[in-house]
């Protein structure tokens, strides 16, 4: 590691002291690579992967039109595809350990971040199966709008994924939640009658 972090300095140091030598885009180019080099594993923290995307962003700038902007683009779709691995693990513990909200709240999150994610199936069952968890076992007065908003969700879902695998047991928790509904009802007419 500690190679890379020397390298990535010098090369940089390089290209910004010899800006106008023909080498100064080399040097950058290698300079950024030096800190994808040093972006750690999706399980591990980012913020490496955070200073490699930036490398290449400033690489791009000062080179618009280098023949390396293709390989940058590439391994910049990579790096951020790291990051989304990471959110979606992070997803699926919250899903784990954390309790429903905090679930529902990080898969909402996810799906604002990587609306195109190849996980996006996955996190929006986990959505849907944390928001029935929540409407189940939320105090009486948030019963009523977290079923709603869990009737939403899983209408959302049907119409992305209408194959999916989760269908059968998604709608099954949705019945449990018309029903659940029914109740709810039955008693404020009962209170008010």
């Amino acid at each position: 590691g500690g190679d890379y972090y020397m390298a990535g300095y010098y090369l940089g140091q390089f290209a910004q002291r010899f800006a106008s030598s023909p080498k100064a885009e080399d040097a950058l180019f290698l300079s950024a690579m030096c800190s994808v080099a040093n972006s750690p594993e999706s399980s591990l923290d980012q913020n490496e992967t955070d200073l490699a995307i930036n490398d290449l962003q400033q690489f791009i700038y000062r080179f618009p039109n280098s023949r390396l902007i293709d390989s940058c683009n590439r391994i910049m779709d990579r790096l951020r595809f790291k990051l989304e691995l990471k959110e979606f693990n992070a997803v699926k513990v919250y899903s784990r350990t954390s309790g429903y909200r905090a679930a529902v709240s990080s898969a909402l999150t996810f799906m604002e971040d990587y609306p195109m994610s190849v996980f996006k199936e996955e996190v929006s069952f986990i959505l849907v199966t944390n928001s029935y968890l929540l409407s189940k076992n939320s105090v009486a007065k948030k019963k009523r709008q977290r079923i709603a908003e869990t009737f939403e969700r899983y209408n959302t879902f049907v119409a992305e994924f209408p194959e999916s695998k989760y269908l059968n047991l998604l709608s099954n928790y949705y019945s449990q939640l018309e029903d659940l509904k029914a109740e709810i009802e039955k008693g404020e007419n009962e209170k008010y009658n």
